[in-house]
């Protein structure tokens, strides 16, 4: 990773800290009165089966639903005007491409933004063509993030079924050769079908120049009910991800999500978390409130109070969820404190 790169998220992370740091439940998010980090869902639709995502195995409203343009313009409009929105994400449990227009979508948001709020998209780059890699080029995507997995082509197929290895690996070729200004990341979650070959995956897209990010695995806050299958032992992780995972704890009292980002669906419903695959999380509609209201709700304050006195599990979508169980519930929640 670059310096450059490895400064980016330092100043990321210190920024979340920072704005969890002041938090206050009798002043809530008055520091902070919007979220930092918006995903939308253009299309509720997926052509993947991967082996550790819930799409298709979990009651969904409408799959293959779309987003309305009046809907769109309402989020984005509000969104562009909002100086605390550093990021914007067109994508959320779906596959963004699938969407004809969400390149579209993104150069109308960067126009309208001016500029100053980051646009990700995340995909599985199967869709990807020379016609499309030219709209990122005159879009001014911002990022694209690549979920790969693995680089062996037996591997690949077990973990992101219904994808063809060589089309995306030849997409990928493409995208470089294109030599966009768009900062392309390719995303591992690692998982126990390609827990052997993290080193080898890191140092091959290293060489063609490329940035990878890691995940592990997660149960999609109990969406996955396979998830001890997929899931890494904890004797076979590597120091530095129990480090990481040790460090996290220390310094981020409590899942920061509550008090930094916030997820649409294509519905209008507004989740708590991206995470929340079953969508037990919904604050409300952004067809009936707009972001700011529903952010700074009563529904949305209670659910950062619990976070924040470490009663999460008194959450039901968090108290299934892997991450908070992992990081934050042993270390920080007694049974007194679940009780009160």
């Amino acid at each position: 990773m670059k310096l450059g790169e490895t400064f980016q998220y330092w100043r990321a992370f210190q920024k979340v800290r920072s704005i969890i740091r002041g938090y206050r439940p009798s002043a809530d998010m008055e520091h902070h009165p919007f979220p930092g980090v918006v995903q939308v869902q253009t299309i509720n639709a997926c052509n993947a089966a991967c082996i550790m995502c819930p799409y298709g195995k979990t009651p969904q409203p409408k799959l293959g639903g779309r987003m309305d343009e009046a809907l769109w313009e309402k989020i984005v409009t509000e969104i562009s005007g909002r100086p605390e929105v550093e990021t914007f994400i067109p994508m959320l449990q779906n596959e963004p491409f699938l969407d004809q227009n969400i390149l579209q979508k993104v150069a109308s948001f960067k126009e309208k933004s001016k500029g100053p709020v980051h646009v990700e998209l995340v995909t599985h780059g199967g869709l990807l063509t020379d016609e499309s890699i030219e709209m990122i080029r005159r879009s001014k995507l911002d990022v694209l993030s690549i979920s790969v997995d693995s680089i062996h082509r037996e591997v690949y197929e077990k973990i992101r079924v219904g994808l063809n290895y060589d089309r995306v690996m030849g997409n990928i070729q493409k995208l470089l050769k294109a030599k966009l200004q768009t900062r392309i990341i390719i995303r591992m979650v690692r998982q126990a079908a390609n827990r052997y070959e993290v080193k080898e995956f890191v140092a091959h897209w290293k060489s063609l120049g490329l940035e990878t990010v890691m995940w592990d695995v997660t149960n999609r806050s109990g969406a996955l009910p396979h998830f001890d299958a997929l899931e890494v032992p904890r004797e076979e992780l590597p120091w530095y991800s129990l480090v990481s995972d040790a460090l996290v704890s220390k310094v981020m009292p409590h899942c920061p999500i509550p008090f930094y980002m916030t997820s649409i669906l294509h519905n209008g419903d507004m989740l708590v978390c991206g995470f929340d695959w079953l969508h037990e999380s919904v604050i409300g509609n952004v067809r009936e409130h707009t972001i700011s209201e529903l952010w700074n709700s009563d529904k949305m304050r209670e659910i950062r109070q619990l976070h924040y006195k470490k009663r999460a599990a008194n959450i039901a979508m968090c108290s299934n969820c892997s991450i908070w169980q992992k990081t934050w519930r042993s270390k920080k929640t007694s049974e007194w404190e679940l009780d009160q």
